[in-house]
């Protein structure tokens, strides 16, 4: 990544068409080149079986600036490049069903649903609307190169409870580098 220093305006500066173009140019490429990525579901709806932890299998991309989808595990997963802080954010639509609860989670290096939270659990009720609740977990961390993201979902409505296309597209799994280092 780029490291570029913005220029502080002071009260007396003559703005020339130099000075403004180079500062905006070099703020634009700090803005524009982290890393991020946004992962998401295209495949049909997929039922989570009732109080068993499932891994997501996300196999829609919009973005992946740093090409870190791989399979590992047999599940499409995004392997962290750079060094640095992270935000991440993971959701689950979920079906409409007023029974029970939702939770989803982001995993760090975990070969199987369920372990290796990077994140608090984000849950609640259905809302009995059109659709069911959206549960998300969204967190900002420090991750090093090489560690890999996961987005798993639970449920216990005491049936088969399938996620919602439509919201993000299923599924979905993103996240943007603040800060290299």
């Amino acid at each position: 990544m780029v490291t570029v220093s913005s220029y502080t305006w002071q009260p007396n500066d003559v703005v020339t068409k130099a000075l403004l173009d180079t500062n905006i140019r070099d703020n634009l490429t700090v803005l524009l080149q982290r890393p991020f990525f946004w992962f998401y579901r295209t495949l049909t709806n997929e039922a989570f079986s009732s109080s068993t932890w499932k891994r997501c299998q996300l196999d829609g991309v919009h973005a992946d600036t740093e090409n870190g989808r791989e399979s590992i595990n047999g599940f499409w997963s995004y392997r962290i490049q750079t060094t640095g802080i992270w935000f991440i954010l993971g959701a689950i639509p979920w079906d409409n069903n007023p029974n029970g609860l939702r939770y989803c989670q982001v995993a760090k290096d975990s070969a199987s649903a369920g372990t290796n939270s990077a994140a608090a659990f984000s849950g609640g009720f259905s809302d009995n609307g059109s659709y069911g609740y959206v549960t998300q977990s969204h967190f900002m961390t420090k991750f090093t190169a090489g560690s890999y993201l996961n987005l798993d979902g639970y449920q216990s409505s005491g049936s088969s409870l399938k996620y919602v296309r439509g919201f993000y597209g299923g599924p979905m799994l993103a996240g943007v580098c603040l800060r290299s280092g």
